[in-house]
C-alpha cells in the first residue's frame, strides 16, 4: 500500500506532465517560474535539516488542489485510470476541441476568445442549461426511486 507521500509525488509527476514543465506548473499555481519547491519534491531532494527526502505536506497539497480546481483531498488518493484517460483524450484532441474545453473550464468571462462571439456564447449557455436540467432530472428521479425502495 502506498503512503500519502508516494501518492502525492505521483500526482505531482502527473501534474508536471499535464503542464509540460515544472515552470508551467509553477506559473499555473501562481508561483515564480523558477520556484524550486516542486522540483525538490519530485526529485526527493534531501532536506538539510532532517536529512530525509522532501515530501509534499498537506498545506501544499491543499494549495495545489485549490489553485488547479481539483477536488479537496484529491492529491491524497491514487490517480485513477479514468483521470489519466481523460487527460490523454484532451492531449490527443485537435486544437479546436482543446480551445472549447479550455474556455468552458476557465469560467472567467473576462478573457473571452475571439471565436466566442454572441452566437457561440448563447449556444454554449443553452447546452449548459440543458445539461443542468438533465442532471437535475436524473438526481430527482434517482431520489424518488430510492424513496420508493
Amino acid at each position: 500500500m502506498q503512503t500519502v507521500e508516494e501518492i502525492r509525488r505521483e500526482w505531482l509527476i502527473e501534474l508536471i506532465k499535464r503542464h509540460k514543465t515544472i515552470a508551467n506548473l509553477n506559473l499555473a499555481l501562481g508561483r515564480t517560474k523558477t520556484d524550486a519547491t516542486l522540483s525538490q519534491i519530485k526529485n526527493q531532494a534531501v532536506d538539510s535539516k532532517s536529512g530525509k527526502p522532501r515530501n509534499m505536506g498537506s498545506p501544499l497539497a491543499r494549495e495545489i488542489e485549490n489553485k488547479l480546481g481539483l477536488q479537496l483531498g484529491a492529491l491524497d488518493h491514487p490517480l485513477s485510470e479514468q483521470e489519466t484517460d481523460q487527460w490523454a483524450a484532451y492531449q490527443n484532441a485537435d486544437e479546436a476541441i482543446k480551445a472549447l474545453v479550455d474556455y468552458l473550464l476557465e469560467g472567467d468571462n473576462s478573457h473571452i476568445p475571439a471565436w466566442a462571439d454572441g452566437d457561440a456564447r448563447a449556444y454554449i449557455d443553452s447546452i449548459e442549461l440543458k445539461i443542468r436540467k438533465w442532471l437535475d432530472q436524473n438526481k430527482s428521479s434517482g431520489s424518488q426511486h430510492k424513496a420508493r425502495a
